[in-house]
């Protein structure tokens, strides 16, 4: 009975799996007492991911075509030809309850690997949703509006790395209903109903994935701009530097008292303006507002802690701008201040690594007190870390003379961050989300993998990267 309960609850998931149709497949069934699961995508390297590490596999090595490795969870990779790998089970072998059993299948099947998704800082909605709203509680309920003959519906989206059988809805008197701690941002979502995927048909807000297909779109927003007054305006539009200023304003729509505009914004610190009927002003119920290099003036919102940049070796200067990767680079948006001897300015920066430099009457100048950096010689940048939780070190090398890191988390950048001259090796502490991060030391400009972290793959070149999983 146990057996047979099992077996049908791997083909009802499987089902739901192969409903979403994505270009890749995860293929499971069951074959003389053994279990075989297939991916006929392996070039996925993020759905490879997914399924090795659930599977149970050291999270080493993963790629380099393995055969016959045995996973803790008793897992085999059975086969790893081409484009397509096969693990294998016996049934025997699944240990424990069925809910356990099932638990472990689920993980399994999920369409996203098990780390963090890139999130978007910026985001609102184009027309009212109603059927989707925040309730006293703090929970956001999600509605399919009719449906009522339909025997099981799902919701599904980024906030729940697309999983299939999380989020069932219950029925109600129009249709079915699911309520979720949603946090605040830009979410892309579907339901699953009767094992079939749909886009929220009474959401016409929607964007293309990946893989060729469309999801419905919703954002959580946590900050309202407002614009008092224009009655008699025609449009408003808001532009600031998450909207590419006028490339792409925002909408902003018409209230009793004048014109706002709910919006997501991630941690950070934005210039904006309003565009009433083609005049551009800036928002008179905000205090807050800065020069640029151009004398033009802006409005500035903050959303987070401030970090503040204080340049103390500057002080017979007579203008000082702050530029660096969080502002793209704009050489005019960030024009600092000089208090006695210092120039300073803050800065609301969520946690990561962040390059950045000054423009001193009109040069490019690089503070002296800079503990991290990158580039090299004219193109050479502070680095700053800001929250770091993640140490890297490399012992030995004490005759090195520059030694540096480079990976996925700051693009691969050559020359990469300097570490730290401490005793026995080189050390740098940086921030780093949860997720997989390859990477090299480069010493003296040597490329080297890391030769105390076991946990590797073979890069497009043939040599070796090396892996950290961090927050998993």
């Amino acid at each position: 009975m146990k057996l047979r309960k099992f077996i049908l609850t791997l083909c009802l998931l499987l089902v739901a799996f192969a409903s979403k149709g994505q270009d890749y497949k995860l293929k499971m069934f069951v074959k003389n007492g053994i279990a075989h699961m297939q991916i006929n995508n392996a070039s996925d390297t993020k759905l490879v991911d997914s399924v090795l590490v659930s599977c149970g596999f050291d999270k080493i090595d993963i790629y380099a075509g393995s055969i016959n490795l045995k996973s803790k969870l008793n897992w085999t990779i059975s086969s790893w030809e081409n484009n397509s790998i096969e693990l294998t089970k016996p049934l025997a072998a699944f240990n424990g309850s069925l809910d356990s059993e099932t638990s472990l299948l689920l993980k399994v099947l999920k369409t996203s690997p098990e780390y963090a998704q890139s999130t978007r800082a910026f985001g609102f909605n184009e027309k009212n949703i109603f059927h989707i709203r925040t309730l006293n509680n703090g929970l956001t309920r999600f509605e399919l509006r009719g449906f009522t003959e339909s025997k099981d519906v799902f919701l599904s989206g980024s906030f729940v790395n697309w999983s299939t059988l999380k989020l069932p809805m219950e029925k109600s008197s129009t249709g079915w209903q699911v309520d979720i701690d949603l946090p605040f941002g830009v979410h892309t979502y579907k339901f699953i109903v009767d094992g079939n995927w749909i886009t929220d048909p009474n959401n016409s807000q929607t964007e293309h994935d990946n893989y060729g297909h469309v999801n419905s779109v919703y954002v959580r927003p946590n900050h309202t701009f407002k614009l008092a007054g224009n009655e008699r305006a025609r449009k408003v539009l808001l532009a600031a530097s998450f909207t590419d200023w006028d490339n792409h304003p925002a909408k902003m729509k018409k209230t009793l008292v004048g014109w706002e505009l709910e919006v997501y914004l991630a941690n950070g610190t934005y210039p904006y303006k309003f565009i009433v009927d083609g005049n551009w002003t800036t928002d008179p119920s905000n205090p807050d507002k800065r020069r640029d290099a151009e004398s033009n003036d802006n409005s500035f919102l903050s959303i987070g802690d401030p970090v503040l940049f204080r340049l103390s070796e500057q002080e017979k200067a007579s203008h000082a701008v702050l530029t660096g990767s969080f502002n793209n680079w704009n050489e005019g948006e960030l024009v600092m201040e000089k208090n006695r001897n210092a120039w300073e300015i803050q800065y609301v920066l969520s946690p990561g690594n962040y390059e950045y430099k000054y423009i001193v009457d009109g040069r490019w100048y690089l503070p002296k007190n800079c503990e991290i950096t990158s580039g090299e010689n004219e193109e050479t940048n502070c680095v700053l870390a800001l929250e770091p939780n993640k140490t890297f070190r490399l012992d030995g090398y004490e005759s090195a003379s520059d030694v540096r890191i480079s990976g996925s988390f700051n693009n691969w950048a050559n020359p990469g961050y300097t570490l730290k001259k401490v005793e026995g090796g080189w050390e740098i502490k940086l921030h780093l989300d949860p997720g997989k991060y390859p990477y090299q030391f480069v010493v003296d400009g040597q490329w080297t993998p890391d030769p105390k972290n076991p946990q590797f793959e073979i890069n497009e070149y043939g040599g070796k990267n090396s892996i950290v999983w961090f927050g998993l």
